[in-house]
């Protein structure tokens, strides 16, 4: 007798298949995944990115604002300045005036004054000639070879003296 013996199919485990399904997906999957994370790896650059010129611009825009905070200072302070110094050419202008009328007001004064002296002067001088009329002498043909008087030769300070008049005095004193 023989006897064959063949395996039996009864205990023995059902063959082993791969699911190819399976794998698939999760290759998919796992390529999915790697993909979405590359691009936020990428988003997340672009951003710190975005972050680093919009802090860049903000310090720029400070800077700005400082430097032009400084200019409009100087500009307040050099307008104060032009202020100043209008100030002070007008104040000049109204003293250089005043001291023009002034010096007129004066000059005005002393020619009146001048003339109250010359006036006076001339006024002595008629009281002495006629004073010195009555006590001499009136000449006679024989006291024609006398020598002339020094009084006769001598010119008087009324006669040497010009008067000017308050017009000319103003012309030659105006600033």
């Amino acid at each position: 007798m023989s006897t064959r013996t063949e395996p039996s199919d009864v205990g023995a485990p059902p063959e082993h298949r791969r699911p190819w399904g399976w794998i698939a997906a999760c290759i998919v999957l796992v390529l999915a995944v790697a993909g979405v994370a590359i691009w936020a790896f990428s988003l997340q650059s672009d951003l710190d990115n975005q972050k680093d010129e919009t802090a860049q611009a903000q310090q720029a825009a400070e800077q700005a604002q400082e430097e032009a905070k400084k200019a409009n200072d100087a500009v307040s302070a050099l307008a104060a300045q032009i202020d100043q110094i209008g100030q002070s050419v007008d104040a000049a202008g109204d003293d250089l005036a005043q001291a023009g009328d002034t010096a007129r007001q004066n000059a005005q004064q002393a020619v009146s004054g001048l003339k109250g002296q010359v006036a006076g002067l001339k006024d002595r001088l008629a009281q002495a000639g006629s004073d010195n009329a009555e006590a001499t002498p009136t000449p006679t043909a024989g006291d024609a070879t006398s020598t002339p008087s020094p009084e006769a030769t001598t010119p008087t300070p009324a006669a040497t003296e010009t008067t000017t008049t308050p017009d000319a005095a103003e012309a030659t004193s105006t600033p």
